[in-house]
């Protein structure tokens, strides 16, 4: 199974190398990076370039636009969702295809850590994460995989008969709410799938009010047109 990574990014020079590299480390000749670039005025591009990998561009403002752009043109089986200030852990890509490889199966999420040069930040942070894959074990359990959109391997037919990413905040929600309806779509959770990310969101509008944004701003259905996302930190090297 060859997979696609797909990379949206706005104003991610100072993470996107470390991102492509943490890919690159592992991933086979006939595998492929994409990076679609959603309007960046800093190096994104240039760097992104210099990498080797494929860049496009995406001019219609939104994750999800710069998710859907990069799927349509992605030319493996597997499609493969890190967002720019993500780092892949070791053995991610294996852990990936050893899931999907299970009959029925076709997407596979796994857990991301934020990662700070604070220790008491660094705990403090992840607390987020403790409760929400205490959330999405649970679905689990239910037979209603949650399909975690910056950690996420899922076949390439299957995207588009959900009809891709909506243009929506919180479009993971509404794409696992799509997928749960598919009976014959089986998806799994895979924690050795580790990437880490940036706690820049925590940084600049505090723990309490990004997670109260996360929550609220994707049950209430909001348009992810004004997405913008300015990157403060470099991520720790492996």
């Amino acid at each position: 199974m060859l997979m696609s990574f797909i990379i949206p990014a706005l104003n991610e020079a100072s993470t996107i190398a470390s991102c492509i590299k943490s890919i690159q480390k592992q991933i086979s000749p006939d595998d492929e990076i994409i990076v679609v670039d959603n309007g960046s005025h800093d190096d994104t591009v240039k760097i992104a370039q210099s990498t080797g990998c494929t860049v496009v561009s995406e001019t219609k403002r939104g994750i999800s636009h710069a998710r859907n752009n990069g799927a349509k043109i992605a030319k493996n089986d597997i499609l493969c969702f890190i967002d720019a200030d993500g780092m892949l852990s070791q053995n991610w890509i294996k852990n990936a295809l050893e899931s999907l490889s299970h009959k029925n199966i076709v997407a596979v999420s796994g857990l991301n850590i934020f990662w700070s040069d604070k220790p008491f930040k660094k705990i403090a942070y992840n607390t987020y994460t403790i409760g929400a894959y205490c959330y999405v074990l649970t679905l689990s359990a239910f037979s209603k995989t949650f399909l975690v959109g910056n950690n996420l391997a899922i076949k390439k037919d299957v995207l588009e008969s959900l009809g891709g990413w909506a243009p929506i905040i919180g479009e993971d929600y509404w794409l696992s709410k799509k997928f749960w309806k598919k009976k014959e779509y089986h998806a799994t959770v895979n924690l050795g799938m580790k990437i880490y990310y940036s706690s820049r969101r925590f940084e600049e509008k505090g723990y309490l009010q990004t997670v109260y944004k996360w929550v609220t701003q994707s049950l209430s259905h909001e348009s992810s047109d004004k997405y913008e996302l300015v990157a403060t930190e470099k991520p720790p090297l492996e």
